[in-house]
């Protein structure tokens, strides 16, 4: 049981560790077309 718990744990941190991941890149690259649009005009 303890096993089992422990694994869903880690799948628990792996996805929420992905979701910070996706939303960071997501605003890095909205930021970096922001940037590109400045330049452009």
């Amino acid at each position: 049981m303890d096993l089992l718990s422990n694994h869903q744990d880690v799948l628990l941190q792996m996805a929420y560790f992905e979701t910070t991941l996706v939303d960071v890149w997501g605003r890095f690259l909205l930021i970096l077309e922001f940037a590109l649009l400045l330049e452009l005009n």
